[in-house]
């Protein structure tokens, strides 16, 4: 309906007589040998955009709009829409002139663009026609260079790694100026400071024939003195670093009590010379030397390098105790830099205090919670949080719903607790070297925290502990967290029989199981890897997140050297049965771009869990699920699976997770000339499980089944962009239902409200 309302109005109602409306944009390749996709980037105009898949939605909203602007129905409706696009032949004159420059730049040096246009109407199409001809490839790269320095540093490995050539290598404009600015950041971290990209061409002779190409890269003087003067071929080092340790800027003035036989100084400094580095603090230094040092890589003797003044700024920066560093680097004669690092203090301390008034089923009651931090506990920008919590409401008519027989140990509701966590800026491991233990951007975390409940139907004890590291590698583009040591522990000590039948009454299997007591002990390690990709629909690139974890394993072996005895076929910690399992999970995003602010993104996740020794089944809560806003998006969460399990015959929160995971993911994403954004997706996926279990029949992994049990579905979304967040909203709907008869599951053949489903989210699903 609405595709028919937009087709009803004229595209062609606001283009002026002897104008055209620019309709269709095609480029032909002859013999295809470059991809057109590629080249429609450098087309200067281009026709109204198709939304998802309406042609020109836009224009249609626009020409829906009437004459008079005075409207606010009108107006918006322009807004909303796009104005049409008008042909333009000078503008068709320089595409075919920015295509004939990139043909060439892709080695068809000989390349000829035309063009030719189709008129009906009002409306016209335009096609440019491209005969690339013959490609030209690098027959050799040679160097050319007059100064011993540079000849001998055009030799190291990672020079010539720069400067290799395939066999066959298309002569392309944009290989040789990545070289360019390949060797200039090589040249940078060798002390090369005032080296820049322009210092480097490179000469071309096509004479040799057989559509060849004999390549020469050539340095250039830029400034006007002599080669042996020539700045840009001086190694520089450096002289003097100085760190100001507290103030952005110079120290400011600070009061100071007179003392008796000294003068009152107009500037109060504290100077240390810590290995070759002044540090010059204010009335107190704000980090310690040795913390400075070991986060400061521009020091005294080392060649300048870019990479070192890089790692400084993000190394520091990264200091919970600083707001913001400024390095000043003023080279000096003789080749040497003269380093000024000044550091701005954050605010050392946070406090928040919250209080909140509560009512439960007509039960009043409030909660209250404190925080704090000190960002500089030791002067090592170590961060300690403190964090308190506690809750009380009056509950009423207990009494009757409580069995005479119970003992109640409160009339009301009361909860308290409270966690401490204490960050250091640094890997806290003496077994490795401590070149790795400094690394930019790592930290390790410790904490603990305790939870009381206590209402009259029972009482639960939340016990925590975790020893965390995280680091990052690759220039920050890997990020790692190491859980050496993460504990959980919860138990209810006194459960009422009330409340113990009415868990068995309610039927609710997610209840009964968020009820049970736990004890989990485990080692995970994750690493995340993030290239080029972006909200930017303009972007691609790959996100790839990968996790392993395995629990129980300490405990277990303390039972088996201690011979502690099983109780009902299991060990026991403090008296409760201790999960023990592994589990992987590998997730993988590729976006790939397709035309001016779309994107056609990609997704597989894949996972394993398997529980052992003290574990016939994972804790429900490290289990999978298929369904919901980031998954399968025609189920609700975890309404899909496992396998082929019917879920309509008794399935529910704990029966609908699985051991085995694979979710498969395709979305194609495209942004409007409003804040609005739209997308269309196909989702495959599912869960299994490892064992037969009594209550998911059908939902055992088989290597020759699996693919005969995906759940499919389709959908389209609306995100709202608001930039600093995404907002979503999708709509799913099932295409085929693995657990249905074989005969039966095509559901697409008879669609229903039953199978669709609605999800609210906020940013991209993966």
């Amino acid at each position: 309906m609405i595709t028919a309302l937009l087709s009803a109005c004229s595209s062609t109602k606001y283009v002026e007589d002897g104008d055209y409306l620019l309709n269709k944009t095609k480029i032909k390749v002859e013999n295809g040998e470059v991809p057109a996709d590629q080249l429609y980037d450098y087309l200067y105009q281009k026709p109204n955009k198709d939304v998802l898949f309406i042609p020109k939605m836009g224009l249609h909203v626009y020409s829906l709009s009437g004459r008079d602007t005075s409207k606010k129905i009108n107006r918006l409706l322009r807004r909303m829409g796009s104005a049409p696009v008008i042909y333009d032949e000078n503008l068709t004159e320089n595409t075919e002139r920015q295509l004939t420059k990139r043909m060439k730049n892709l080695g068809y040096l000989n390349a000829e663009v035309s063009h030719c246009t189709d008129t009906s109407g009002k409306k016209l199409n335009i096609t440019y026609c491209i005969r690339p001809k013959d490609l030209y490839t690098v027959n050799s790269l040679r160097t050319k260079v007059e100064t011993n320095d540079m000849r001998t540093l055009l030799k190291t490995r990672s020079a010539k790694k720069i400067l290799k050539i395939k066999e066959n290598q298309p002569f392309e404009a944009e290989t040789f100026d990545n070289m360019s600015v390949d060797l200039t950041n090589l040249f940078w971290s060798m002390g090369y400071y005032y080296l820049t990209k322009d210092n480097f061409y490179f000469l071309a002779d096509t004479s040799i024939g057989n559509h060849k190409v004999d390549v020469t890269l050539a340095y250039r003087k830029i400034a006007k003195d002599s080669l042996d003067e020539d700045l840009s071929l001086r190694r520089y080092t450096f002289r003097n670093v100085t760190i100001h340790n507290e103030y952005g800027r110079d120290l400011p003035r600070l009061k100071h009590k007179k003392s008796k036989g000294h003068r009152l100084s107009d500037r109060l400094r504290d100077t240390v010379v810590y290995k070759g580095v002044t540090i010059i603090n204010g009335e107190e230094g704000l980090i310690r030397p040795t913390v400075l040092f070991n986060n400061n890589f521009i020091r005294p003797g080392r060649f300048y390098s870019n990479r070192l003044v890089d790692n400084t700024y993000n190394s520091i920066n990264a200091l919970s105790a600083v707001n913001q560093v400024g390095i000043q680097l003023d080279p000096v004669d003789s080749a040497q830099i003269d380093a000024k690092v000044t550091l701005t203090p954050a605010n050392l301390y946070y406090f928040q205090f919250g209080i909140d008034g509560t009512n439960t089923a007509g039960d009043l009651g409030v909660s209250s919670s404190i925080s704090f931090q000190q960002r500089n506990l030791f002067k090592g920008s170590e961060v300690l949080s403190l964090k308190l919590n506690g809750a009380f409401e009056h509950i009423r008519g207990h009494s009757e719903s409580v069995d005479a027989d119970d003992y109640i140990a409160t009339d009301n509701y009361y909860e308290y607790g409270g966690e401490v966590a204490l960050t250091i800026p640094r890997i806290m491991l003496a077994l490795l070297p401590e070149r790795y233990r400094r690394q930019v951007g790592a930290s390790t975390t410790f904490s603990l925290g305790a939870n009381w409940m206590k209402r009259p139907e029972y009482d639960r004890r939340f016990l925590s502990a975790d020893w965390k590291y995280n680091w990052y590698t690759k220039r920050k583009r890997i990020h790692h967290t190491f859980n050496l040591c993460n504990i959980n522990y919860v138990v209810s000590p006194r459960t009422s029989k009330w409340f113990q039948n009415y868990l068995e009454r309610s039927g609710n299997e997610l209840l009964k199981e968020s009820y049970k007591d736990q004890f989990i002990t485990r080692c995970t390690y994750s690493v995340v890897y993030g290239s080029d990709l972006s909200t930017d629909l303009h972007k691609k690139g790959w996100t790839i997140r990968s996790e392993i974890s395995v629990a129980g394993t300490v405990p277990y072996l303390a039972c088996k050297i201690a011979h502690t005895e099983k109780e009902n076929d299991v060990y026991n910690i403090i008296g409760t049965p201790f999960a023990q399992y592994s589990k992987a999970t590998f997730d993988v995003t590729k976006a790939f771009y397709v035309k001016e602010k779309t994107q056609l993104v990609t997704h597989v996740g894949l996972g394993v869990a398997i529980p052992y020794g003290n574990s016939d089944i994972m804790p429900y809560e490290q289990r999978f699920f298929a369904g919901g806003a980031n998954t399968v998006r025609g189920w609700d969460t975890r309404g899909l699976g496992p396998g082929i399990f019917n879920y309509r015959n008794g399935g529910n929160f704990i029966t609908q997770t699985g051991d085995v995971k694979m979710i498969l993911n395709f979305e194609y994403r495209q942004q409007t000339n409003t804040f609005i954004d739209l997308a269309a997706f196909v989702d495959a996926g599912n869960v299994w499980t490892i064992k037969n279990y009594e209550k998911q029949q059908g939902g055992v992994f088989y290597l020759n089944e699996f693919y005969k049990q995906l759940g499919l579905s389709w959908g389209i979304g609306i995100r709202p962009n608001f930039k600093f967040i995404i907002i979503r909203l999708d709509a799913g709907m099932q295409i085929y239902d693995p657990s249905y008869a074989m005969d039966e599951r095509w559901v697409i053949t008879k669609p229903s409200w039953d199978r669709c489903s609605l999800h609210f989210a906020v940013g991209y699903p993966f």
